[in-house]
């Protein structure tokens, strides 16, 4: 069974979670995604939860890429450790 298969179905959701984040996203107004509510202390709004799920996705791509390249180095030696 290759890699594929055997993540198919975590992959599916994953997939379909991320669609629905987005269109959620979408659907609110300019004025929406600027009101404080999504995090608490300190308070984020929906364009600050996006501008942080965007960050760590390019993370994660970067990691995946290094991990398929066989070359993984620990997140404390890159950036000083601070990625937000």
């Amino acid at each position: 069974m290759s890699t594929d298969q055997l993540y198919a179905t975590e992959i599916e959701a994953e997939r379909r979670d991320w669609y629905e984040l987005a269109a959620l996203l979408r659907s609110l107004t300019p004025d929406e995604c600027l009101v404080p509510g999504y995090y608490r202390d300190p308070e984020w709004s929906a364009r600050d939860a996006a501008g942080h799920f965007g960050t760590w996705l390019a993370e994660a791509e970067v990691q995946l890429e290094q991990i398929t390249a066989g070359r993984v180095v620990p997140i404390e030696t890159r950036r000083g450790g601070n990625l937000q």
